[in-house]
């Protein structure tokens, strides 16, 4: 069935425009001084995407998620590893035996809980599971701290070996630099390792210590430097993603994203027995635009598009540039009434819309698009020719229309 306002011209040949259009800047660009570099990149740089998470994608979120967790098993297989090593400097320094045989014990178990972290599955996980993953990597090792140290009591201070457990926290607080953190999220772990020192002080009665309060300082710019770091590092995972996944012309999703995705979902629809709906737009006469009006007009009808999808679809929607004139959405829970729905609108907005080149021209574009859901048999190869196959009927019986089956 379809929907139709157009006319019964034949489809067009399709001509791929990827070349001519994605990534066009005006020659002027090419006439930047030296500092336009700098300048360049810290234009690319927003405080909201490394204050927190708010700015983030899920898709991003889910990479970031991965990240940390790989990361978090690593160090935490490290600290496993050396923490037992000390144990017959524990026995060489200390005269009390029964000193020595409860920081074995302690060092023992410390040891097998950082494994136990470091053994756990491998498979995707969320955002805030990695978090807490990442939270108990540093609460573990303070745990032993604030134990160890209560043991020792003041002998740390008559002896230089010893005074080793005091080092502990410092190496704590510098952790977080190694992971792509926000701001938040590094404030938070910094909180953490400070309050441990802080309760550890009260506890052995040196909360007003000037070596406490020498050592609460130096956390706190040793946890600045990191901060530093952790931000620096996710701004740069940030921007690697966003070249990766991100069509620089019109800000969506690119065609390899598009398809991860697509493929994603299919099998999460399969599992859970979910309505999964997709649809395939495409502009209608676009190289004809481009012929007429130029490549830099056809790059605004191509962003205006791009701008009208995004307001049209739901945040948990999932929409991108597939190639040349062809934009792809996938809409997880919609079924066909609604996506035929969201095709439509997005179909009168375009028609109704326009873009005007440098010299005040008005272009108007139409745009077809094809609309179907998944089956019980389905697999993503299936669903996408079939909603490409919609897109040509639509193309051909008429343009300007959406098509659906």
């Amino acid at each position: 069935m379809s929907s139709d306002t157009g006319n019964a011209d034949t489809r067009e040949q399709d001509i791929a425009e990827d070349g001519s259009t994605v990534g066009y800047q005006p020659a002027a660009i090419e006439l930047q001084d030296e500092g336009a570099g700098w300048r360049e990149w810290f234009g690319h740089f927003h405080l909201s995407d490394v204050v927190t998470r708010h700015a983030h994608s899920n898709d991003f979120s889910g990479s970031r998620a991965d990240y940390i967790s790989q990361r978090v098993r690593f160090v935490a297989a490290l600290f496993a590893i050396l923490t037992p090593l000390w144990i017959p400097l524990d026995f060489f320094i200390l005269e009390s035996s029964a000193h020595s045989i409860q920081l074995t014990l302690l060092r023992v178990v410390t040891a097998a809980l950082l494994a136990a972290l470091a053994l756990l599955s491998r498979t995707t996980i969320s955002l805030s599971l990695a978090r807490l993953r990442l939270i108990l990597l540093l609460a573990i090792p303070l745990a032993f701290y604030f134990a160890s140290r209560s043991i020792l009591g003041d002998a740390v201070e008559g002896d230089v070996i010893l005074a080793g457990y005091t080092f502990l926290p410092f190496v704590l607080v510098a952790v977080p630099a190694i992971f792509p953190l926000t701001l938040l999220e590094g404030f938070v772990l910094m909180g953490l390792v400070v309050a441990t020192v802080i309760a550890t002080a009260a506890f052995v009665g040196e909360l007003t210590a000037i070596a406490t309060l020498s050592d609460l300082w130096l956390l706190a710019l040793v946890g600045g430097i990191a901060s530093v770091a952790e931000m620096s590092q996710l701004h740069a995972l940030l921007r690697l993603y966003r070249q990766a996944t991100v069509d620089p012309l019109t800000g969506l999703f690119n065609r390899r994203s598009l398809m991860r995705r697509l493929f994603g979902e299919v099998a999460r629809a399969h599992r859970y027995k979910r309505p999964l709906a997709v649809i395939m737009f495409d502009l209608d006469r676009f190289k004809r635009v481009n012929d007429e009006y130029g490549h830099l007009a056809g790059d605004l009808i191509l962003k205006n598009l791009a701008e009208i999808m995004v307001e049209e679809i739901r945040i948990s929607d999932f929409v991108g540039r597939y190639g040349g004139e062809e934009f792809l959405a996938i809409l997880p829970e919609a079924d066909m009434e609604g996506a035929v729905a969201v095709a439509e609108r997005i179909r009168t907005q375009c028609q109704a819309s326009h873009v005007e080149t440098s010299d005040g021209t008005k272009v108007y574009v139409t745009v077809s698009s094809g609309v179907t859901t998944l089956g019980n048999d389905d697999d993503t190869v299936g669903l996408f020719n079939r909603v490409d196959k919609l897109l040509y009927e639509a193309k051909h019986t008429g343009r300007n229309k959406v098509v659906n089956a």
